[in-house]
């Protein structure tokens, strides 16, 4: 390169010295906020699949109306059908203190003495259900904090058309239930008003 050429370059880079490093200080910031970002999703989505192979999150459900419990065993043998689990799933009202309106839910039946074979619990508090004869509740963490519920109170319920009283045992988490949206729709979580 010609020597007066090279002594121009320099003298106008040493002019725009301060322009040349905010420009290169918003390089390095982009590039670091990237990285940053990243990194951030990799682990996040990381913990997020681990917390569904850990909880064994189920890959579909099929929902039956008054299905006999013959036919889980029998489509247990279908092609292709690797584990299969039959529960119950009933809609319920909940009538709890300091709420002028029900809140539906759903209540979801789980195995006596063991661990569902999918959508598994995490219990942040209290204890497993112990007797299948006593009107026992978990409840979905969330949905209790909101509340101020905890193990030990007492709600009540509308579920197949009979008002029952139940006893919080603990309250989970289930990889089933991690973001609560109201039937209705809605774009933000609503512990409040689902259970």
């Amino acid at each position: 390169m010609n020597p007066v050429l090279q002594r121009k370059l320099r003298r106008d880079l040493w002019q725009r010295k301060w322009q040349l490093l905010t420009l290169f200080s918003i390089i390095a910031i982009g590039v670091g906020a990237y990285i940053g970002m990243a990194g951030t999703w990799r682990d996040m989505d990381g913990a997020r699949h681990a917390y569904y192979r850990d909880y064994h999150l189920s890959d579909f459900l099929i929902d039956l109306k008054r299905a006999p419990e013959w036919a889980v065993t029998d489509a247990a043998h279908l092609p292709g059908m690797i584990r299969l689990e039959g529960r119950i799933s009933l809609p319920v009202l909940l009538d709890l203190p300091g709420t002028n309106q029900p809140i539906t839910g759903q209540a979801i039946s789980l195995p006596d003495q063991r661990e569902p074979a999918f959508n598994q619990l995490l219990l942040r508090s209290g204890s497993r259900l112990s007797d299948p004869d006593r009107a026992e509740v978990i409840l979905n963490h969330a949905f209790a904090a909101a509340h101020g519920l905890k193990p030990g109170d007492r709600i009540r319920a509308l579920l197949l058309e009979s008002q029952q009283d139940l006893l919080v045992v603990g309250t989970a988490q289930s990889p089933e239930f991690v973001y609560l949206i109201s039937p209705s729709g809605g774009l933000a979580p609503d512990p409040k008003t689902l259970v």
